[in-house]
């Protein structure tokens, strides 16, 4: 099992020897918030609101395998800011992570089984301010496809298409939901 601290200190569990010790951590930021294992369990991915980002790790060791930087970033009003990661998603759909740059409006999406761990999908305009998400939990082939993004502040919620690597429709939620 694994947690991530507000503090930014990313931890391995063994939850069935007695105790539940702790088998390794690492310091991953900050101010942390989200962790996602993928569905093979060979890779973790923490999210940071300080100093932002995402830390992709070997889930085995905790070694941090890469970094992805959201320091500048363009915002849904074209400005160049930083931006904290809000959720974190991986998917049985396909060999990804996704999250969401809280406050730019974008969702990256990452390949975790390619070399270098690239950010394969790159969804801008989904929603003002990021917050939480879920995947669909549609049974079938299409099982996690599709990760609804809310949007704090707003009556809105994005789908991303995690196949198409795309804004697939806006839900308007109405006022004050």
């Amino acid at each position: 099992a694994y947690s991530i601290s507000r503090s930014g200190k990313l931890t391995m569990f063994d939850i069935a020897a007695p105790g539940q010790p702790a088998l390794a951590s690492v310091q991953v930021g900050q101010e942390s918030r989200g962790l996602a294992v993928s569905p093979d369990g060979k890779y973790v991915m923490a999210g940071n609101y300080n100093p932002g980002g995402a830390v992709l790790c070997d889930a085995h060791t905790l070694e941090p395998l890469k970094v992805y930087d959201t320091s500048r970033v363009i915002n849904t009003d074209g400005m160049i800011e930083p931006s904290r990661v809000a959720y974190i998603a991986d998917t049985p759909y396909g060999p990804y992570f996704s999250f969401a740059l809280k406050d730019a409006g974008h969702v990256y999406i990452v390949d975790y089984s390619k070399p270098d761990f690239p950010i394969v999908g790159d969804i801008p305009n989904v929603g003002k301010v990021l917050h939480d998400a879920f995947l669909n939990e549609n049974e079938g082939e299409d099982y996690g496809r599709y990760v609804q993004v809310a949007s704090q502040g707003s009556d809105l919620m994005g789908i991303i298409d995690q196949k198409t690597k795309k804004l697939a429709a806006r839900v308007h939620t109405g006022k004050k939901s």
